[in-house]
This record gives C-alpha cells, structure tokens and sequence, in this order.
C-alpha cells in the first residue's frame, strides 16, 4: 500500500547518520520525535517545521493515525463513492497528506473504480520533498501548490467534491492565533461556493475555549448557517472511544479506533508512531 512505501522512503532519508548536522533548529535536540514534540507544545515559537529532517519523521510518526481517523469518517459515506467516476479532494495544509492515503484505501477497500485527483495547498515550502515523493506514485493524480487556497479559488471554475482540513486549525491556534477568525471568514466564503460538497474537519479533541481546535467547530457550523445563508443538508459530529482516562465526547462515536494498517516493526522502534486514533471530526454537506 501507498502509505507503507512513503514511509519507507521517508526513514531512508531520515535514518542518516549526519542528520543532525543538517538540522536547521539551534540547538538540535538530536532526536526529530523530541523536536516534533517541543513544536507541538501550544504557544512555542522557538521551533516550526523547518527541517527536512522533521518532516519525514512526522510522516512516519502520524500517517498512520491520521490517514486512519479520516478514512473511518469516510467509511460513513461508502455509499455515496459507490458510482462516482472521479473524486476530487482539497487539502487545505496538506503537509504529507494523510486524508489522500485514508481515501486511497477507502477506494481499495471497497473495490471502488474512481479515479482520486488531489490538490494540496501548504504554505510551507519544505514539505515539497514529501510532495515530491508523493506525485511520483501512480495510485492518484496530485497537484501542490505553495499559496493561499482562499486566493487560488477566488478565481477558479471548478471546486473540488471534498474540502478538508486535517488538524489544521489546531496548527493556526499554535503559530498563528491572531489570524484563526480571518481563516474561519475564508473557510466559509470558499465552502458556500462550493457546490454539492463535503467539508471535513478532523482535529484534536479538545475544544472548552477559543484555543483550542474543537471549540471552532461549531463556530464554523453557526458562520456558515447565519451569515453565509448556506442550506447545509446534513452535519455529523463524531470522535474515538480511545484509552486516555479521559476523554471527551462529541456527536457520536467510532467503535474501532485502530489505525486501519500497521507500520512495521522498524518503524514502531525507530518512530513510535501513534496507532490509536482520538480525533474529533465535523463533516457537513451542502446542496
């Protein structure tokens, strides 16, 4: 499967040893899982994703969780790929593009005969080297762009049949909080422009307050509903019943919450990859 070769590309490149030499963060902590885990502590500034390095530890760490928890949503919604001809999906922060790998095997799964056609728009120029990898596989057509998607689209002719954002907004609130309500304005405008379509938002499950991802779940339902007019025919809230002590509910819930294929043994002791999924996800549809 297409998930298990990028990773194998991704710890040939990362498993170097002078990779630390190359590491663009001062200090390097000599270790990419404890510099994933600094970035991802809410309010560091210090350390982004700016380091080949990085990136292809990520993949190999979260791929197998993320791609999983999108594909469960899309498990839902079998039926409606049952006759589709071609699927066109937008990722809005691509990054190594887990929601492509959750459909992919969604299709293969179900012996679906689509054709999957994926845009992917990153800010951030050094996941191209993913990116890359990604293309040269023969199991989609792909496109990546390195620009804002709310631009792109102000002057496209066709939009894409999924919308999705794949724990993007907790990413913004990280880095960029201060720019979270003009993202949630695009999000919007972009969406009710877009006909027949799903939006999918998968996100970490925690939401008391505007710093966290969850919480603008519901801000993104009651925008879309209020000031956009958007006849939005059906919305599903659903997380995991995973093993933290405690975890919280939202909408419904997914029984299974494995990770839908397995790394490795060298993957497992090299990168630890999470194999549980605990997400929180919106999915809506319009007509």
């Amino acid at each position: 499967m297409p998930v298990n070769q990028l990773v194998a590309i991704c710890n040939e490149r990362h498993n170097r040893q002078e990779r630390c030499a190359t590491c663009a963060n001062d200090p390097c902590l000599n270790n990419c899982s404890a510099c994933l885990e600094y970035i991802h502590r809410v309010g560091t500034q210090e350390r982004s994703y700016n380091c080949d390095n990085i990136i292809y530890c990520y993949t190999c760490k979260f791929i197998f969780r993320y791609s999983s928890e999108i594909q469960h949503l899309l498990n839902l919604y079998s039926r409606v790929f049952k006759n589709a001809t071609t699927v066109n999906m937008c990722s809005i922060g691509s990054g190594p593009c887990t929601e492509l790998f959750g459909l992919y095997r969604l299709k293969m799964n179900y012996q679906l005969d689509f054709t999957i056609n994926y845009k992917g728009f990153d800010l951030n120029t050094i996941w191209r080297p993913v990116h890359e990898i990604i293309s040269d596989m023969p199991y989609f057509n792909t496109e990546f762009y390195y620009e804002n998607v709310f631009n792109y689209y102000a002057e496209a002719v066709e939009y894409p049949h999924f919308l999705v954002l794949n724990y993007v907004i907790s990413d913004i609130l990280r880095t960029n909080r201060e720019y979270i309500d003009e993202f949630i304005d695009g999000l919007c405008n972009l969406y009710s422009l877009m006909p027949n379509a799903f939006l999918i938002i998968n996100d970490i499950n925690l939401g008391q307050n505007n710093t966290e991802a969850r919480y603008y779940y519901d801000v993104i339902v009651n925008r879309l509903q209020s000031v956009n007019q958007v006849n939005l025919k059906h919305i599903r809230r659903c997380h995991f019943i995973n093993s933290q002590k405690a975890y919280f509910s939202y909408g419904g819930y997914h029984i299974n919450n494995e990770t839908l294929e397995m790394p490795n043994d060298d993957i497992n002791r090299i990168f630890s990859p999470w194999v549980e999924c605990r997400s929180a996800q919106l999915a809506i549809f319009k007509n």
